[in-house]
């Protein structure tokens, strides 16, 4: 392990907001691995099979308050009582469809709910850093084939994508207002599309796969023609950790966008038969293929260009398409295979987050 990374994240008091969601509980057990003392702060999932399940089977220590963020009192009641030196803000509404279907609730969640968690963040003794994730949906999107920079305009032809670039106004509005000239770094990080285990979201397209195949019906892929970023979640959950360490230590207000090192995103019909290639049973319930074009509400194509935290923070995603694809089959074919097995659901989880700490290290 890297001495100067677990120096710097050992006994680290850390809270993780949407700690119990898919990203969320990945980056608390990643943190837990460095060494930090993390606290899951929000609600519990809709689904069963979240990674956060199985942290008690596995003795991991990790301390639980359940509140809705958008309760501003109790946010700030769960903050105060732990006096955390490190934010990361992902509890929201990350389903596209879910914010189309339920606006008010979806800004109510991604906007009042960030700044409920800053306001929340005033005149806390110890903070010294704060990440709000948000999403590589956040830039207004005309569907042409370019990558977006942190440069690029934020917009929200859909009520998902406003509600995240809301988000980024608000927190950018809550530093130069109340922390500028203090001891807290503020930052957003707008990651690509995280596949990996331990999703089961509906409306997604890797846990519409497995779901498919667990439930022995055909596959309803709708939109197989749309281009992702895709990247595996530890290449985004540790952008998250590189960030954080970067902002606590300047003390600055930046944004970055976290994608995979690759000049063109590969479409959802080309994600689909990776993931055959190399779990085959997958194909065995068949597939209803969508239209090829994307008539709906979701844009047909996008790209981020990561190239400043490549430069500013040290940081790559070390899996490349292949890899993302393989490490995510394989934690849902032990999970297919185990029927749900905690103790073997918890060891591949631990394992690839090993494995991916000494690529760390190896650099």
């Amino acid at each position: 392990m890297d001495n100067n990374l677990t120096n710097f994240w050992k006994n680290k008091k850390v809270v993780v907001t949407g700690g119990e969601g898919f990203k969320g509980s990945w980056l608390v057990l990643f943190l837990h691995e460095l060494g930090a003392k993390v606290c899951s702060l929000g609600l519990p999932v809709d689904w069963q099979g979240s990674i956060s399940e199985y942290f008690q089977d596995a003795n991991i220590e990790i301390e639980r308050h359940r509140i809705d963020i958008r309760d501003y009192e109790k946010t700030r009641e769960s903050l105060v009582r732990i006096e955390p030196d490190i934010v990361f803000h992902l509890a929201a509404e990350p389903i596209v469809l879910n914010a189309q279907n339920n606006p008010l609730d979806c800004i109510n969640t991604n906007v009042l709910g960030v700044a409920n968690l800053f306001e929340a963040c005033r005149g806390l003794l110890n903070l010294k850093a704060v990440v709000n994730v948000t999403s590589d949906k956040v830039y207004f999107n005309s569907n042409h084939v370019t990558s977006f920079s942190e440069t690029s305009a934020l917009g929200g032809k859909d009520i998902y994508s406003a509600s995240k670039a809301c988000s980024e106004i608000v927190t950018r509005s809550f530093y130069h207002s109340y922390f500028e000239f203090g001891e807290v770094g503020i930052a957003t990080a707008r990651g690509g599309n995280v596949i990996g285990g331990g999703d089961w979201s509906k409306h997604r397209i890797v846990p519409d796969i497995f779901r498919s195949l667990k439930s022995n019906e055909k596959l309803e892929i709708r939109s197989p023609g749309s281009f992702r970023p895709w990247q595996h979640v530890l290449d985004c959950v540790w952008g998250y950790v590189c960030l954080a360490k970067h902002i606590f230590e300047k003390k600055t207000f930046e944004n970055y966008n976290f994608g995979p090192s690759l000049s063109k995103p590969q479409s959802v019909k080309d994600l689909y038969e990776e993931l055959v290639s190399v779990f085959p049973e997958l194909e065995k319930t068949g597939v209803n293929w969508g239209q090829s074009e994307n008539t709906g509400i979701e844009s047909k194509f996008l790209s981020v260009d990561s190239t400043r935290a490549r430069v500013l923070l040290d940081w790559q995603s070390y899996l490349n398409f292949k890899e993302t694809v393989a490490w995510t089959a394989d934690w849902y074919r032990v999970e297919y295979e185990s029927n749900s097995n905690a103790k073997e659901m918890i060891e591949i989880t631990k394992n690839q987050v090993s494995k991916y700490l000494n690529y760390i290290n190896q650099g």
